[in-house]
């Protein structure tokens, strides 16, 4: 068997590079001497005339694993196991008739080869994955469909891989050289997916979200009509982004934020806390709901004679109806107003109906779109239990999608909030 082996000079410079890829198994070197034992044997050794000789074989061979040991992607074990035998067998068809590669041949001949099918049956390539409790394999195709898509798309694989701790978003844009308006977008899109999971703040006084992967590794498996797909899931001691919502809503400013909510008192707390703030600020503040002498009513709950500002018209509590003619004017509208506007929107637009909740989509995405020539803050309110169950996935996916930050406020002085 190693009357060929044995002789080719690229076999030691190919042993060195395993050696150093710490590909150490001995059926990896028995794969290297009985490659090229066999195509010696058949003819195709390195005084074969045409191209795809043994000297083609290993020099693919050879380069691949010198690619593997650049920095910029890191790969892992595995994927080192998987590239050494794809190299080393991609061509391989030691009974060609023809010189130019023929792929059907190879696969019948790498199948049939009960040589080969047992040296790849002692390396157990799933080794890791069987050995390892916190691998979680994914059967759905759906999801399997997501994350393939992520990691082909160019930006989303760029800053995945970069993702080694968290980060915030624009140290992460600035650390794979991307735009910031290309980034927010493919980076929102990750979080949406679930890649990517806000783990705590960088600058508490600003509200500065840190990022991590949602997961530690990833792999991918191929079989003749299946896909899959391995994860590690990543275990986070999340830090605390502020202990509640009223905190959170203290520091926002020029952002389109979104309030989920299941009591309406805490709710009007921290909607109230918000317009408070604004009118601090000299801010013209606006505050449309269903019912606005119900909320006038309510004002004695506050902590700030709202009364007051009503009198001197920098507080205005309109209808649901005029929210939408004061948004529609915003188009050319632009605040002429030193301190800027403020404004809650206390309606939840997504019933059961299908019109509303196309009416709500499209209301909601003008007001992000017009958010840039803004110059102010807006809180939107959703009551969880109010929002279609048929719907309910899809809408709090489009909303997340149309905002700048989120607060999930289950009850009083409890829940998270971040930027997204």
């Amino acid at each position: 068997m190693q009357k060929f082996a044995n002789r080719h000079p690229m076999r030691a410079q190919i042993l060195k590079l395993m050696a150093e890829n710490e590909l150490t198994d001995d059926c990896f070197v028995e794969m290297l001497d009985y490659t090229i034992d066999l195509f010696e044997s058949q003819g195709l050794g390195s005084d074969y005339y045409g191209y795809h000789n043994i000297n083609h074989e290993l020099e693919v061979t050879y380069v691949s694993l010198l690619a593997a040991k650049q920095e910029q992607v890191k790969l892992t074990k595995n994927d080192i196991k998987y590239l050494y035998v794809a190299a080393l067998f991609h061509d391989f068809d030691p009974q060609k008739s023809v010189d130019k590669p023929h792929e059907e041949s190879v696969l019948k001949f790498i199948s049939l080869d009960k040589k080969l099918q047992e040296l790849i049956k002692i390396q157990q390539f799933n080794d890791d994955l069987q050995n390892d409790e916190n691998w979680i394999r994914i059967k759905d195709t759906s999801i399997i469909k997501i994350i393939t898509a992520a990691y082909l798309d160019p930006y989303k694989r760029q800053l995945l891989i970069n993702i080694k701790k968290p980060v915030t978003p624009e140290d992460l844009f600035k650390k794979c050289n991307m735009s910031s308006s290309t980034g927010y977008k493919k980076f929102r899109e990750l979080v949406n997916e679930g890649f990517v999971l806000p783990v705590g703040i960088k600058e508490p006084k600003k509200l500065i979200s840190l990022y991590d992967l949602a997961f530690s590794k990833v792999t991918f498996s191929f079989e003749p009509e299946n896909v899959f797909v391995d994860i590690i899931e990543k275990i986070h001691k999340i830090q605390p982004f502020e202990k509640e919502p009223l905190k959170f809503i203290q520091a926002i400013k020029n952002k389109h934020t979104l309030l989920f909510y299941d009591s309406i008192e805490y709710a009007r707390k921290i909607q109230w806390a918000f317009l408070k703030k604004g009118l601090e600020n000299n801010e013209i503040c606006y505050f449309f709901t269903e019912n606005p002498s119900d909320i006038r009513q309510e004002f004695h709950l506050a902590e700030i004679n709202f009364e007051e500002f009503l009198l001197k018209n920098q507080l205005k509590i309109l209808g649901i109806s005029d929210a939408v003619k004061f948004f529609k004017k915003s188009s050319t509208y632009k605040p002429n107003l030193k301190n800027g506007v403020r404004i809650v929107g206390d309606k939840v637009l997504f019933s059961s109906k299908n019109d509303d909740f196309e009416k709500g989509c499209t209301f909601e995405k003008y007001i992000h779109e017009l958010f840039p020539h803004f110059n102010g803050s807006i809180l939107c309110s959703y009551h969880v239990d109010s929002i279609c169950d048929e719907n309910r996935k899809k809408i709090i996916n489009f909303l997340w999608s149309h905002h700048h930050s989120v607060m999930f406020a289950p009850k009083h002085d409890t829940g998270i909030s971040f930027h997204l």
